[in-house]
């Protein structure tokens, strides 16, 4: 039979029933002081910045304030530069226009030059200065006349409209092409931002009142459209129509001394002394023609008249047509810069009030009190 020692079990007992005494112990003081130490922490305020739901194009972008302010500088600089663009690219179709437009008129000066050298015109000018003088007709008879040859209606008239109808044609281009890279730059600048769609009937309250649609936007600059034309105003314009850009062009010539010089003044008194000398000297050539006298002489003179006007037409003419074209041409010119300029200051206008209108919608559509 085998020997045992109660002694030495009992004690094993004691020794494992005192190990487990003290790991409970340390196990309650660990969770008491960590129950104190999680009791003496106080709770972390998480404070991040608000953020805001834009959407675009049935697009949905999160953006806190500062992004939401670097989009609206973004937007102002952006159609503020369009609007300086549209003009420099208007002021560059209309002087492109309006130098085809003047140069045909151009080509007609020395049509009106043939005129106002030849009988006809001398004689009609003669006409209608003493009718003028009987208060019988009104008006510059050469100034309408300068009208009539170097701004035919059909073809002054048309190209001014086609010149007013590009220039409107331009801006509206101008303004969809804005709004278009417009649309595609902010895309691109939220694409990091872009969250999905909130499924209907899930989304939080408070979420859908601070969204943001900048599609309305879009709306209101498109209805913008409608400020751009200036319908008519170039047909009304003080130098557009072509009963008023002939007397104009007259009077600038004139004012350029280029008809009233003194030299013109002593052709004209040359050409009536050498009418009556000629007429005298038809008359004496039928001096001997017995009965047939009178009728010979008012003939003769008749055509001795004529001839003698030709002739000094055609000195008048050769002296003066080249001074009379380049004065034309001069006045040709401030005529066309004269209706460049209130061409473009109406232009400029209408520019500056799409502008303005445009900028107050963007300022209303970022500002804070258009969240819906």
């Amino acid at each position: 039979m085998a020997y045992v020692e109660p002694a030495i079990v009992q004690s094993s007992t004691q020794h494992s029933r005192v190990r487990q005494a003290f790991l409970a112990l340390f196990v309650v003081l660990a969770c008491t002081l960590l129950l104190l130490q999680f009791m003496s922490q106080m709770p972390r305020q998480w404070a991040g910045d608000p953020v805001q739901t834009v959407a675009l194009e049935e697009q949905y972008y999160q953006l806190n304030q500062t992004q939401l302010a670097s989009l609206a500088s973004f937007t102002v600089e952006h159609f503020s530069a369009a609007q300086l663009s549209s003009r420099q690219g208007l002021e560059q179709q209309i002087d492109a226009q309006l130098d085809s437009l003047f140069a045909r008129v151009n080509e007609r000066l020395p049509l009106f030059a043939d005129w106002y050298y030849s009988l006809s015109g001398e004689y009609s000018r003669m006409a209608m200065a003493v009718l003028s003088s009987s208060k019988l007709v009104e008006g510059d008879f050469v100034a309408r006349k300068a009208a009539e040859v170097l701004f035919p209606e059909p073809v002054w008239q048309g190209g001014l409209a086609r010149l007013e109808n590009d220039s409107n044609g331009l801006i509206l281009a101008q303004q969809a092409q804005t709004r278009a890279a417009w649309l595609t730059g902010v895309q691109g600048l939220l694409a990091a931002q872009r969250v999905p769609a909130p499924i209907a009937g899930l989304e939080d309250p408070r979420q859908s009142a601070q969204l943001k649609p900048l599609d309305p936007l879009l709306i209101e600059l498109d209805e913008l459209d409608a400020l751009s034309p200036l319908r008519n105003r170039v047909a009304v314009s003080s130098l557009g129509a072509a009963g008023l850009a002939g007397p104009a062009l007259w009077r600038a010539v004139a004012a350029r001394n280029a008809l009233a010089s003194a030299r013109v003044v002593a052709v004209g008194s040359a050409r009536g002394g050498s009418r009556l000398g000629g007429a005298a000297a038809g008359a004496m050539l039928c001096a001997p023609g017995g009965p047939l006298a009178v009728a010979c002489a008012a003939g003769a003179g008749v055509v001795t008249w004529l001839a003698t006007d030709w002739l000094l037409l055609q000195l008048d003419e050769a002296w003066n047509r080249e001074e009379l074209l380049r004065h034309m041409e001069a006045a040709l010119l401030d005529l066309r810069e004269g209706l460049e300029a209130e061409l473009l200051t109406a232009y400029e206008a209408r520019l500056a009030a799409i502008q303005s209108a445009s900028q107050a919608v963007i300022s209303q559509t970022f500002s804070p009190r258009s969240s819906q």
